[in-house]
């Protein structure tokens, strides 16, 4: 698994805070989960996700809205891991969204 280390900050394309997390896209075709609050850092422990990845280690980027249960934005990689991120209002959708298209446009290229 690549280091967080390696996640260059300076030049975030999109960014967007979910329930669990702070998802980041940046222009060298790096994803990045920061959990850092009083709920991300058991989440994190519970799924073991991983929280630093590049584009092309995704297969498919899966969005799920939130109605009578909580949605999500997973991020489902090559080597059968994945990295999800929980959407609990209908607020989240829109910025999740865009971060799906931004990174199914960077798969792309």
């Amino acid at each position: 698994m690549n280091s967080a280390k390696e996640f260059n900050f300076n030049n975030v394309e999109y960014k967007f805070r979910a329930k669990n997390g702070t998802v980041y896209l940046n222009h060298s075709h790096q994803v990045y989960i920061r959990r850092a609050g009083w709920f991300d850092t058991p989440y994190q422990w519970v799924t073991r996700g991983p929280q630093y990845f590049k584009v092309n280690e995704i297969e498919e980027v899966i969005l799920k809205e939130p109605d009578m249960m909580r949605g999500y934005l997973d991020f489902k990689l090559k080597d059968g891991r994945k990295a999800r991120v929980w959407l609990t209002r209908p607020g989240y959708v829109p910025m999740a969204e865009k971060m799906k298209q931004l990174v199914e446009r960077q798969m792309k290229k």
